[in-house]
C-alpha cells in the first residue's frame, strides 16, 4: 500500500511539471552604475521574451537596435511583454510567474526566456559581445529558486544569485501584455 502511494505522489507530481509550462518571478534592477553613467537613469524598455526553438537563431542574430526599430517584425512576432523603466518611475520590475504571458509563452513552445533592454550607447562597451541581450532556458523544478533576478549596468544585463544589495526597493508588478500579443 505504501509503495502504491508513493508512486502515485511521484506520478501526480511529474504529470503536474509536464502539464504547465515552466515560470519565473523575474525581478529586473537598475545599476547605480547607470546614473553615473548617463548621469541621469535613461528612459529604458526591457522586453521579455519566450523563445521556441524555431525563434532562437533569429533571436540570437538580430541586433537590439534592430529589435527595436519601429515595425519590427521579430518584436512583433515573438510572444513578449515589456517592463518600463524611467527616471521618474526607477523603482526594481517584477514579471510574477503567474502572469498570463508565461501561458503564452507555453502554447508558443518556448525553451528560454530572453530579456532584451534599449539601452542607449554608452562609451564603456565591453569588446563585441553583445550584453543587452540575455536569455536562459525555461525549467520546470519542484526543487528549485523559481525567482530570477538581473541588473542592468551600462554594459548590460547581468545574472544575479539574489536582489542586489545596492537596490532595497521592493519589485513594482509590471509586464502586461501588449495588445497584439493579447489576441493570439
Amino acid at each position: 500500500m505504501k509503495k502504491i502511494m508513493v508512486l502515485s505522489c511521484t506520478v501526480l507530481c511529474a504529470g503536474l511539471l509536464c502539464s504547465c509550462c515552466a515560470s519565473y518571478d523575474i525581478n529586473v534592477y537598475l545599476s547605480p552604475e547607470l546614473k553615473k553613467e548617463y548621469k541621469i537613469y535613461p528612459s529604458l524598455e526591457v522586453d521579455v521574451v519566450g523563445i521556441s526553438q524555431n525563434d532562437k537563431s533569429l533571436y540570437a542574430s538580430q541586433t537590439v537596435d534592430d529589435y527595436f526599430q519601429p515595425d519590427s517584425p521579430l518584436r512583433k512576432n515573438l510572444k513578449h511583454v515589456t517592463l518600463h523603466f524611467s527616471e521618474e518611475n526607477s523603482v526594481p520590475k517584477r514579471l510574477k510567474k503567474r502572469n498570463s504571458v508565461w501561458k503564452l509563452f507555453g502554447k508558443n513552445n518556448a525553451e528560454d526566456v530572453g530579456l532584451i533592454v534599449n539601452l542607449p550607447p554608452s562609451e564603456r562597451k565591453v569588446g563585441k559581445e553583445e550584453f543587452r541581450k540575455i536569455s536562459i532556458p525555461l525549467k520546470n523544478s519542484l526543487f528549485s529558486d523559481d525567482t530570477r533576478y538581473f541588473e542592468i549596468t551600462p554594459q548590460g544585463f547581468v545574472q544575479l544569485s539574489k536582489a542586489p544589495g545596492t537596490n532595497t526597493a521592493k519589485p513594482q508588478e509590471d509586464g502586461f501584455l501588449p495588445k497584439e500579443n493579447e489576441k493570439r
